[in-house]
């Protein structure tokens, strides 16, 4: 019986932490969705985001209202800060200009947002992703706090060369273009000059969403410190989890014997006074006893068939 009930816990065990394993790797390894057959991650999920939005922004100016639309998801820090319209720190990089640029911005996405996903995996990637569109918008609502002037802000354009930028500190060496330069360099002339161009035309607030923006990818790829405690986290809260699972099996099992041993003392003495003399010695307890245990093996013999 013993060596029954400790296979039966051996066997629980192993199928909770497959259970495990097989969540975390559906979590963080598989796509979100198919759509037609087509896997989609997050990256193609935000890129699908950002057409929506862009084809939306241009239907609405297309009937006057695309004004409005700016204002309710455009970054202001006035509406932020007075208004609580706490919605725009994430929906700004949405707000994307009606122009041929738009496709640079969705390709950079595409292309390097994939492989920086595929790089860190998707817990990080949302991390990351999620750091460079709130923090260069909690600086930009610090930074009108300090002055008292508001500040405005749309697009994806600096977000997007961000994890451009997270893929060259990634494969630093990974040849660009069709000269073959390294990426980091790449990212690096890139960097320096929008900054300059940004400089010329006093984009201060440029200028501060791009290295805000740099700043975390660097924290993000160097020192994934949130990913790694986020990850030992839950990892901690599933062993636990799987702790109290395994506590809980063996409980049941403990429960059970207990009841088994209640029933073995409870019958032992009466087929002792059976074997002495005989069922018609028997008081009518003891019979309805006799019978509540033949019912529970006639029951488990069904169970096992």
């Amino acid at each position: 019986m013993e060596a029954k009930i400790g296979f039966a816990a051996d066997a629980l065990s192993a199928q909770i932490e497959g259970d495990m394993a097989a969540w975390m790797q559906t979590s963080d390894d598989d796509p979100l969705f198919h759509v037609g057959g087509r896997p989609f991650r997050v990256t193609e999920t935000l890129v699908a985001a950002y057409v929506g939005a862009w084809v939306a922004l241009a239907l609405a100016s297309a009937f006057n209202v695309g004004g409005l639309a700016v204002r309710l998801f455009s970054l202001s820090t006035s509406d932020v800060m007075r208004h609580g319209w706490v919605w725009q720190l994430l929906t700004y990089p949405f707000v994307n200009a009606l122009s041929p640029f738009f496709i640079f911005v969705i390709l950079m996405l595409f292309f390097f947002g994939r492989t920086v996903e595929r790089a860190i995996g998707r817990r990080s990637f949302l991390l990351l992703y999620l750091g460079l569109t709130v923090a260069p918008a909690l600086l930009l609502c610090g930074v009108a706090l300090m002055t008292g002037h508001p500040l405005d802000y749309n697009g994806a354009m600096n977000i997007d060369f961000a994890l451009f930028v997270a893929f060259a500190l990634i494969f630093p060496e990974a040849p660009m273009l069709l000269f073959g330069v390294p990426a980091k360099w790449m990212a690096l002339g890139f960097a320096a000059v929008s900054t300059l161009i940004d400089v010329a035309g006093h984009a201060w607030i440029d200028i501060l969403v791009l290295w805000s923006a740099l700043a975390v990818t660097y924290l993000a790829i160097r020192f994934p410190f949130l990913g790694e405690w986020l990850n030992a986290l839950r990892e901690k809260q599933e062993r636990a989890k799987a702790e109290r699972e395994r506590a809980k099996a063996a409980a049941v099992l403990t429960q059970k014997k207990a009841e088994e041993n209640r029933r073995h003392q409870s019958i032992d003495p009466i087929l002792e006074k059976i074997s002495k003399t005989g069922m018609q010695s028997l008081t009518r307890d003891e019979r309805l006893v006799l019978e509540e245990a033949r019912k529970e093996l006639l029951r488990r013999d069904g169970a096992k068939k």
